[in-house]
């Protein structure tokens, strides 16, 4: 019975110790007032190149982004092409017409679910 005393007296007394604590000390408004001095702040001019591209060069920085997409994924038991892959398909042949030497190897994964001829078949369509 002691203990249960002793424990809720000294939660009381931490508590009151944490409260005291925790406040702050007031600060006379007027003393603020007095003692502040404005402060100037220079922004420092800079001086911005306007730059421009012609549309061959745009048309060119949007194809450089599309074709760093090299995955396409078909929908199941589809060989269409989706259409957020057209766009970069096209841009990839537009880079392949324009640089004959460059090499691509194309891939494709089929899953397990069909049969090896169905795969096959699937394949050369997509």
């Amino acid at each position: 019975m002691q203990k249960s005393a002793l424990i809720k007296a000294m939660g009381v007394a931490f508590a009151a110790v944490a409260i005291t604590a925790c406040s702050s000390n007031s600060v006379d408004e007027g003393d603020a007032l007095t003692t502040a001095q404005p402060v100037v702040v220079e922004e420092p001019t800079k001086k911005v190149e306007q730059v421009t591209l012609s549309a061959e060069e745009l048309q060119a920085q949007a194809d450089a982004q599309l074709r760093e997409m090299t995955v396409f994924y078909f929908d199941f038991d589809e060989s269409t092409i989706k259409n957020e892959a057209k766009a970069a398909l096209t841009a990839h042949a537009k880079y392949l017409d324009a640089n004959a030497s460059a090499k691509v190897t194309l891939e494709g994964h089929a899953d397990e679910r069909g049969t090896p001829e169905y795969n096959m078949a699937l394949g050369e369509r997509r």
